[in-house]
């Protein structure tokens, strides 16, 4: 257990060492995006790192690799929104800029940081005009992960619920 506890500080010392590098300044460990951090360096430990038998956690559990792409916490991306058609505005790009915080483990969603929150989206690539991550959205989160995440899966949840309410009154 402590050679695992070890490996996890050391993932979280390495992912804080690459935002310091890259904005110039230290996430707080109290603050908002370090509890993103952390769960991203979870992530990367199950996904993307073998265990002694040449499988990681992740294919061990699932019985598949990981086919995400490796990105770097807090960097810039341009992530699709997912708008139905009739929400969409003619002329409105399906694409907006954010900085990448993480993936939700269930569904393999990559978490956004906006300027409007933290969002969940399927598709995302880096964003070739914007190589530096912005400080503002790296320490303007408003919401923790364990907030984000629950807070996501009980609405989900809710959702479910409510669909199956409204199928018991058709019948």
């Amino acid at each position: 257990m402590e050679r695992a506890i070890q490996t996890l500080e050391g993932q979280i010392r390495t992912l804080m060492m690459d935002v310091q590098l890259d904005t110039g300044s230290m996430i707080h460990p109290r603050s908002n995006a370090y509890s993103f951090l952390v769960n991203w360096a979870c992530t990367i430990l199950n996904r993307y790192r073998l265990t002694s038998i040449g499988k990681t956690p992740f294919h061990i559990l699932t019985g598949r690799q990981c086919t995400r792409p490796i990105v770097g916490f807090g960097t810039p991306v341009l992530w699709k929104k997912s708008l139905k058609s009739h929400e969409k505005k003619k002329g409105e790009t399906d694409w907006s800029t954010g900085i990448f915080l993480g993936v939700k483990w269930r569904t393999s969603e990559a978490v956004i940081s906006t300027p409007d929150g933290v969002k969940l989206c399927r598709t995302i690539q880096c964003d070739p005009d914007n190589r530096e991550p912005t400080e503002e959205l790296l320490h303007g989160i408003q919401t923790s992960a364990i907030q984000f995440f629950y807070s996501t899966e009980d609405k989900n949840d809710d959702d479910d619920a409510e669909d199956d309410d409204d199928d018991d009154d058709d019948d």
